[in-house]
């Protein structure tokens, strides 16, 4: 039986041991770690930087802040849109490792998400995560931050891209608009 994952990304997340509730910066390091990521911080600053972060002060995020600092910070899981932002990550990270990213976890994480979207599924034990990337250009909205030769050259190394690896049981697919 297959089963769409209507909870966002709860079976890809579970499989790669990413903590339930409330993570804190050695939450995700032992994540980043437990799927070889070539960044550790680079993966930290991504979720971090895509996610909703609370200050155990009740502070809002400084200006500038890098999250790689030990503060007291936390990030929900019990929010979809911070599981969400997990995943980009964990997606980024993996794309990064394999190079068909030459870029930081960190810009392949704020980009996959304006350039595609990940659908994740269950078979008989094994997550699949496609990938489908929809944009052919550089989206307006990362139009000063993202280099359209960048661009060009992350769409052509996910063309040829085979099935990678995120995690144990976890495979991720890319697959391209026509």
């Amino acid at each position: 039986m297959t089963k769409q994952n209507d909870d966002r990304f709860d079976a890809l997340l579970a499989k790669a041991e990413v903590p339930d509730g409330k993570v804190r910066r050695p939450d995700l390091e032992r994540v980043a770690n437990g799927v070889g990521s070539p960044g550790e911080d680079d993966f930290i600053e991504a979720t971090a930087k895509l996610s909703s972060l609370e200050w155990d002060s009740g502070a809002r995020r400084p200006e500038g802040y890098l999250e790689l600092h030990a503060d007291e910070w936390s990030i929900d899981l019990g929010t979809a849109a911070n599981r969400e932002a997990v995943t980009w990550a964990l997606a980024a990270s993996a794309l990064v490792r394999e190079n068909v990213a030459d870029n930081s976890i960190v810009w392949v994480a704020r980009l996959l998400p304006a350039i595609g979207d990940l659908v994740v599924t269950e078979v008989a034990g094994t997550t699949e995560v496609v990938l489908r990337i929809t944009a052919t250009r550089v989206p307006d909205r990362l139009a000063k931050q993202v280099n359209p030769l960048d661009f060009a050259d992350f769409l052509d190394a996910a063309r040829g891209a085979a099935e990678i690896a995120v995690t144990g049981g976890v495979r991720l697919r890319i697959e391209m608009a026509s």
